[in-house]
């Protein structure tokens, strides 16, 4: 699929298409992170089945303030970030200020996402911050309000508006002409609702989203949920069925390796060390950096408060690369989820760190 003449890549990663960033890793010089996740809120509509956050909202309830999260946004901009995604441990727009920062990021120089489930983004929300996102993604969709509403935690008349809000969504971007805008959604699938996987691709098509993703969900040691083990091989041929949908401008990404991996019983050893965390960070709506989800809330791992300091300051310090330095001798890599975001990156950079003999024959 190609939009505005570039192709859609979904998997596996674009960190070759940033030679500058990885030349000066390679030799051990500064430089920003690439992609930062961004936390607005603690505070959600929803208590999903599979959330692996929760245990975070039951502890504290944190959220950025008017000031500090538009000081942010023109920090990230001014360190040079590439890309700002708002996404955190709540939904992002339970905080009144995420569209607002949405505009003041793109205005700041940095490429603006966000992953919500869609329940309170109207259309006048649309409106105003449409414009300045390159990507959106309405993190989970199912077939019928009943199946929705048991997932999600929450009443079906959230389905309801999450079905509006899609579609008026879809219709203002082709009101605008947002040519590279790419508006997306997510089914995960799971032991009861695997049936409906071909439905829910068909409903994503028609509400004229630019394509879906389908995989099951992530594990947790922070939630009780569990999937059926071996799902994906005894359901293939259902969720393959979704692939009938796939066109030119409708994608279909069917996850079969996040499948496999939720079905391993340890970490792939394919790489020793998690190196991705120098290229895409995190801020959690406490207003401090970590190096990834894995270590939200937690003091040991805190890079830094960008209350007290500015981003590069931060990134520069030997609190830094004392924390980093922690990860990488101490973290035992078979604690993380078995299919993280970085895993695909540290793939790369493993083998570019790891240099093999004769690298000069190609």
């Amino acid at each position: 699929m190609r939009k505005n003449g570039k192709r859609l890549q979904v998997l596996p990663h674009k960190l070759l298409h940033h030679l500058e960033a990885l030349s000066s890793w390679k030799k051990g010089e500064y430089f920003p992170p690439v992609q930062v996740e961004l936390g607005a809120t603690y505070r959600c509509n929803q208590r999903c089945r599979w959330c692996y956050t929760a245990y975070l909202r039951a502890r504290k309830h944190l959220e950025l303030d008017r000031a500090v999260f538009m000081k942010i946004m023109k920090d990230l901009g001014a360190a040079g970030i590439a890309s700002v995604c708002l996404q955190g441990c709540g939904e992002p727009f339970m905080n009144p200020h995420s569209v607002e920062a949405i505009v003041t990021g793109k205005a700041s120089g940095l490429d603006m996402a966000v992953i919500t489930n869609g329940v309170l983004f109207t259309e006048d929300k649309a409106v105003e911050c449409l414009p300045h996102l390159s990507w959106m993604r309405f993190s989970a969709l199912e077939a019928d309000a009943k199946m929705y509403a048991y997932a999600h935690g929450c009443s079906e008349a959230q389905y309801r508006r999450l079905l509006r809000n899609i579609h008026a969504t879809t219709r203002l971007k082709n009101t605008i002409g947002h040519s590279e805008l790419v508006l997306s959604t997510m089914m995960l699938v799971l032991d009861d609702n695997w049936k409906t996987v071909p439905e829910v691709t068909r409903i994503a098509r028609e509400l004229g989203l630019d394509y879906i993703m389908i995989r099951t969900a992530s594990s947790s040691t922070h939630n009780n949920y569990r999937w059926e083990p071996d799902l994906h091989n005894k359901h293939a041929d259902i969720i393959a069925k979704a692939m009938e949908y796939d066109s030119e401008d409708f994608l279909v990404s069917i996850r079969w390796d996040v499948f496999e991996g939720e079905n391993r019983e340890s970490f792939p050893k394919e790489f020793e060390k998690c190196f991705g965390i120098e290229f895409e960070t995190m801020i959690d709506s406490d207003a401090c950096v970590y190096p990834c989800v894995h270590f939200w809330g937690t003091d040991d791992y805190k890079i830094g408060d960008l209350c007290e300091n500015t981003f590069e300051e931060i990134w520069k310090s030997d609190r830094k690369r004392k924390v980093f330095q922690k990860l990488w001798d101490e973290h035992d890599l078979g604690r993380c989820r078995q299919i993280c975001k970085q895993s695909y990156i540290n793939k790369t950079l493993w083998e570019m760190k790891d240099e093999p003999l004769h690298v000069n024959f190609l």
